[in-house]
């Protein structure tokens, strides 16, 4: 719990220092919300309240559905450039609940939770891309028209930049992942199927001695009853 409380202080810090810094008060309520829930789900697993495996993408369903409805109703009076760029965020915010719903249902397909991954990364870089495309504080920073087609278009070639940059570190960082765990084998994938050797486990080894030792007796066994049937006619 206190874990919790101090996550819920930080996230209120941030939340003000983006105020402060981009000078809007809107974009706040999602980290102030979204840490509330963060709060509210710490509390509730240490609690034992809810004790089903989902939870966790429940509580993301809802700080991601009060996301996306914050970004799609406070769009009115805005500029063409400034709800091209919230409407980018929004796909992005829909693209992740369908994911994580994918994910729910089929645990064994690690291609979801990698591509929902993607999808809350490109959220994160997107957000800031957005503040500083309308609220430039700095002076290196490049002043956007928001009236102007052609901002339009070179926004749509930045969000593919966000989309290529993150997909490469998403894909980056599941690979090392899965080389630290030993889950990829470069050699056994290279070499043809007909050229693998099976494994055989120490059951396996000792079903075949004994096996062996069956059919050695067997035929011992056959090959005393032959000599002895000679034997006794002649």
């Amino acid at each position: 719990m206190l874990t919790s409380i101090v996550e819920m202080s930080t996230a209120l810090t941030e939340s003000s220092s983006i105020r402060a810094t981009f000078r809007c008060k809107r974009p706040a309520c999602v980290f102030e919300g979204t840490a509330l829930k963060s709060c509210t789900f710490d509390a509730q697993t240490r609690s034992a309240l809810f004790c089903t495996k989902q939870v966790e993408y429940v509580f993301n369903f809802v700080a991601l559905l009060s996301e996306g409805f914050l970004f799609l109703f406070h769009l009115h009076g805005r500029t063409p450039l400034d709800i091209y760029l919230h409407m980018l965020l929004l796909g992005m915010i829909l693209l992740t609940i369908i994911c994580g719903f994918a994910e729910v249902y089929m645990r064994d397909q690690p291609i979801y939770a990698i591509v929902r991954n993607w999808s809350i990364l490109v959220q994160g870089t997107w957000f800031w891309q957005v503040g500083a495309i309308l609220y430039p504080v700095a002076s290196w920073m490049p002043v956007w028209d928001g009236m102007r087609k052609e901002s339009i278009p070179a926004a749509a070639n930045l969000f593919c930049y966000h989309l290529l940059a993150d997909f490469v570190g998403i894909v980056l960082l599941a690979s090392v992942m899965s080389l630290r765990l030993g889950r990829i084998n470069f050699r056994a994938a290279a070499r043809p199927l007909h050229t693998q050797h099976p494994e055989h486990t120490i059951e396996d080894l000792s079903a075949d001695m004994s096996t062996e030792m069956t059919l050695y007796a067997a035929s011992r066994e056959a090959e005393e009853s032959t000599t002895m049937f000679n034997s006794v006619h002649s």
